[in-house]
């Protein structure tokens, strides 16, 4: 509602979220998280780091660190667009391997600088056994239409292995 300068209220007007409201709860938020291609999603190297991402013959999206970087978002593989509603609690969900042990950074953050950490996951442990990570948070945030997925992987050298990658929320 807003006021005049004869001190007059106007009628109240809907508030639009874009098409947040598209995806309802239990429903993912990540397009193409079986990885049929590398469509939807973006890899980036830093200058002081070498890889590449590409799609198995077992449709898994394999991200190759050939030379690692000093952070592990020197190689990523990342998802833009994804709406996150401040007050939802979200979990993300996804299968991952590697050639051997390593660490990975999960995180799903604002996209543009600062680049705000929404669901502060941390650096999760990987290994050559497969294994399905479920992770949860609750956006703290104010909401967001246009947040990042970001999967790092740049500190160390080798094949990481990712597959059925899924955001949700409940009400």
């Amino acid at each position: 509602t807003a006021v005049n300068h004869l001190n007059e209220e106007s009628d109240s007007s809907p508030i639009e979220i874009g098409q947040i409201e598209a995806v309802g709860p239990g429903q993912n938020l990540v397009t193409n998280g079986h990885f049929q291609s590398l469509e939807n999603w973006n890899f980036v190297a830093h200058p002081d780091a070498h890889g590449s991402a590409e799609i198995t013959q077992a449709g898994e999206c394999m991200i190759s660190t050939v030379s690692a970087g000093t952070e592990f978002d020197h190689i990523r593989l990342y998802q833009d667009s994804i709406p996150v509603i401040q007050d939802k609690t979200y979990t993300l969900r996804f299968d991952v391997y590697a050639d051997q042990t390593r660490a990975i950074e999960v995180k799903l953050q604002k996209a543009s600088s600062p680049h705000t950490n929404y669901s502060r996951f941390g650096y999760i442990s990987v290994n050559t056994q497969k294994k399905s990570i479920r992770l949860t948070f609750t956006m703290q945030s104010s909401t967001d239409t246009s947040a990042q997925l970001v999967f790092g992987c740049g500190r160390f050298i080798g094949e990481l292995f990712l597959d059925n990658v899924s955001l949700s929320y409940e009400d």
